[in-house]
Formats: C-alpha cells, sequence, structure tokens
C-alpha cells in the first residue's frame, strides 16, 4: 500500500514541498491506512511522518511507542515532552514551505479534516503554510490498482446475485420481517467469502424513507403483499487490497407497483442516468475539464429538483468507494460540501440519488463506477435498475 516513489511524485505534481502525516488515538484513519498501521499497535502518543520532495522521509515517535513507524523507511526522532517535540518540528519544518495535512478549509471535505485544529495551529506557528492533502489522498490512496478492480467487480457480481437471492426469498416465503432479509443477505456473504463492516438495509414502506434505517424490536416490519422493500447491501472479498461494491435496489410485493411510486423511481432513475451520463461525457470530450465529485452531483440533483422533489433529496449524490466503503477519494456532491476534486482513473464511486417521502416511503438507486486505468468509465453494477421490481406476492 505504502508507495514512496508515488508520493514524491504526487507531491511534485501538485507542487508542495512535502507531506505531514500525524495521528493521535487512532483519529486520522487516511494517515494510517496509507502507511499500512497494524490496529493493534497502541495509539495513546501522537506521532509524526514527514515525507518530503527534496529528502528521504523523517519519523517522529514518543518514547513510550517508539516502534508505531519501524516499519517505514526513513530515520527516527524520538521525544518525550511537548518542548522537544515542537523543538524538533521546529527543525524540520522550514518556514514559507508549502506541508499538506489532512486538514480541509472550513471542513469543506470532511474525509480529509482529520487533524484537530490545535495541531494545524501548532504547525503554522512554527512558519510553514498549510494546505489540504485532499488531492493528495485521492492520488495515493484511493487508487484501486489490478488487484482492487478485479476485486470490485467479482463483489459487484456477487451483491446482484444476492439481490436476485433476496427477492426469490420474499416472493416464496410466507412471513418475513425486515432482519429475516438481513441476516439472509449475512449468510449469503459468508457462503461467497465476502466481507462487510456493517450488516446491510432492509426498509419496508415507511422505514424506506429513512437512508440509515436499523430495525429494533420496536420498530420493525413484515414484508406484507402490496409493501415497497428497499435493500442496500455493500461487501468485498476477503482478498487483499479489495475494494468494496455497494448497492441499493427496491422492489413491491404485488402484481402492479402503484403510480406514486412508479412516478418517484422514474424520477430517481433519470437523476442517476443524468450523474453517469455527465462523467461519461466529461471524460470522453476532447478537450474538457475531468468531471468533479461536485459536477456529477449537481447533474443528478437538478434532475430531482426540476421534477419537484428537490427538498426530498436528503443527502449527497454518491461516495468514494475503496478498500473501506466510503473511501479516500471524490464524493459525488455539492450538497453536504462542495467536493471539487476531478474523478480520476483508477478510482471508483456510486452513484445513489434517492427521494424520501416521511411516512409514506422511500426510492434509492445505487450503481458502482469504475473509471479505468486507461480512462474508461464502467458500470460495474449490471444490469441498471429501470423499474422496481414486482414480486408476486
Amino acid at each position: 500500500m505504502f508507495n514512496l516513489d508515488l508520493i514524491t511524485r504526487s507531491l511534485s505534481e501538485t507542487h508542495i514541498d512535502a507531506w505531514l502525516l500525524t495521528d493521535f488515538q487512532k483519529t486520522n484513519s487516511p494517515a494510517r491506512e496509507l502507511l499500512a498501521i497494524p490496529d493493534n499497535l497502541p495509539a495513546s502518543r501522537r506521532w509524526f511522518y514527514l515525507l518530503r520532495i527534496d529528502d528521504s522521509p523523517l519519523k517522529i515517535v514518543h518514547a513510550i511507542e517508539p516502534g508505531i513507524l519501524d516499519h517505514l523507511p526513513g530515520e527516527t526522532r524520538i521525544y518525550s515532552g511537548r518542548q522537544p517535540l515542537i523543538h524538533t518540528l521546529k527543525e524540520l519544518l522550514k518556514p514559507n514551505t508549502t506541508i499538506a495535512m489532512e486538514y480541509s478549509p472550513l471542513a469543506e471535505i470532511p474525509n480529509a479534516s482529520r487533524v484537530d485544529a490545535g495541531t494545524v495551529e501548532l504547525i503554522r506557528s512554527l512558519g510553514p503554510v498549510i494546505v489540504s492533502s485532499a488531492n493528495l489522498l485521492q492520488c495515493v490512496t484511493a487508487r484501486w490498482g489490478e488487484t482492487g478492480l478485479t476485486s470490485h467487480r467479482s463483489a459487484a457480481r456477487a451483491l446482484i446475485e444476492i439481490t436476485r437471492e433476496v427477492w426469490r426469498l420474499i416472493r416464496n416465503g410466507s412471513t418475513i420481517t425486515e432482519p429475516d432479509v438481513r441476516h439472509f443477505i449475512m449468510d449469503q456473504f459468508a457462503s461467497r467469502n465476502l466481507i462487510t463492516d456493517h450488516p446491510p438495509i432492509c426498509a419496508v414502506n415507511a422505514h424506506a424513507a429513512d437512508p440509515h434505517f436499523e430495525p429494533t424490536e420496536r420498530n420493525t416490519s413484515p414484508i406484507a403483499p402490496n409493501s415497497l422493500v428497499l435493500i442496500d447491501l455493500w461487501a468485498k472479498t476477503k482478498d487483499p487490497d479489495a475494494v468494496f461494491a455497494d448497492i441499493t435496489w427496491t422492489a413491491y410485493t404485488g402484481e402492479s407497483v402503484p403510480d406514486i411510486i412508479n412516478q418517484v423511481a422514474s424520477i430517481v432513475f433519470d437523476a442517476r442516468n443524468a450523474a453517469l451520463e455527465c462523467v461519461r461525457s466529461g471524460m470522453t470530450r476532447a478537450g474538457a475539464n475531468p468531471v468533479t465529485g461536485a459536477d456529477a452531483d449537481r447533474a443528478c440533483r437538478e434532475v430531482i429538483e426540476r421534477n419537484g422533489f428537490g427538498a426530498q433529496f436528503i443527502h449527497r449524490t454518491g461516495h468514494s468507494l475503496g478498500r473501506t466503503v466510503h473511501g479516500p477519494g471524490a464524493n459525488l456532491d455539492s450538497f453536504e460540501s462542495i467536493d471539487t476534486r476531478p474523478l480520476i482513473p483508477d478510482t471508483g464511486f456510486t452513484i445513489e440519488p434517492g427521494i424520501y417521502l416521511p411516512g409514506r416511503f422511500g426510492i434509492r438507486s445505487e450503481i458502482n463506477v469504475a473509471m479505468t486505468p486507461v480512462g474508461g468509465v464502467e458500470v460495474t453494477t449490471l444490469p441498471l435498475q429501470n423499474q422496481v421490481v414486482p414480486i408476486l406476492a
């Protein structure tokens, strides 16, 4: 995972002098992932890792936990008190140089805003100019590689197959509840050697209007005839450097889907397709600037707003996919934040617009898109859902 040559090249391409990575009590997950720091190591003291464009790396570690960065190249400086730490940082950080940190002005890109304000102020007081590492994180940690793309395609195929099995379960079952479907999907994951970080979502009728619905003993619905059913499932293979797949589909337990559900679903599908077309057109049009996550979100959101449901689309259009389900790359977002990072080759993301009508139902359609290393745009979760699936109850 750690690639010093790629990091140095990325620093040069972004005109940044150095990248200062730091963590305290495992709060900077992008830095820990980049540096492949084992989760079982203690993290009670702050460490720093300085990657420089014109020199070898440097490690600054506490005397209580001196070995936390031993697997990485570079000279080690050990400190034990606050003043020695500040003295070491001052010695190493040259004034007026540009230093990247996991910091985002106005917290515009949350997954790149992991270093606490006090540490940012401390480093800035020593003279460097601090910039966000958001673009560096995407260039260095969001890329899938051949192994990642292969594993993602495998997981995507499995999720589509599992979705079909869920509809078959509902069609052939008698009394099935939302937790029953969750358990069934988790069993399917296990039988296919897939892993996930959280159980999937199964939401019926009004529960589908909650994008992150969690069933409880008092808040669980049976899947009765003439019900809307939304499932959202995400998983990856057990391969090293495997990349997640993440999909959402909706179905209706009856022979005829109500007009209002079809109407809302059609708008969601059109919005999803608009975002996909935005990505495709920007990447294939000669001389065009790369499409950003914010561009794709706006293309999607405009369709829903034009149809009068803008207030019911309450989240960003999509998120980066990686070795974690919410990866470090560009999100499709001009709503919760404004992600102006380009959608670059060898990365991927979800497109998942939704319309949520509290007390009634919600519709979300989620697909996965891979930006291939050669500049292509591949939908990995085919077929696309273009109508609510009618399940004969």
